[in-house]
């Protein structure tokens, strides 16, 4: 099975193949590594603190350089962090209504 192509594209808020997304990758030298995935998620729950960003549509780029975020803002540096390691990937958002219907929602 192959991935769709665009789950692997540059989009304006997943802007890893310019500037400080593409440099961090490079000089963490996670490209090389056999857990590419865990490293980047390591890093975003590790080293982005939790914080509000001055919107919720701001690049990856930007979140790096705030060095802080909130769900939907560490999601997209998370996105744009994997598509440049080659990780097919997108988001999904889920409103719940309350526990018992995040419950239902995960297996």
């Amino acid at each position: 099975m192959t991935a769709d192509a665009t789950l692997l594209e540059p989009r304006p808020l997943l802007n890893f193949d310019t500037g400080p997304v593409r440099d961090l990758i490079e000089a963490r030298g996670w490209r090389a590594l056999d857990d590419r995935v865990g490293a980047a998620c390591d890093f975003v729950r590790n080293d982005i603190r939790a914080g509000y960003n001055r919107a919720d549509d701001i690049p990856a780029s930007e979140v790096l350089a705030d060095g802080f975020g909130q769900c939907n803002t560490e999601s997209t540096l998370l996105m744009a962090l994997l598509r440049g390691l080659g990780v097919p990937c997108r988001q999904q958002a889920r409103r719940t209504a309350g526990r018992s219907a995040l419950r239902s929602s995960c297996p």
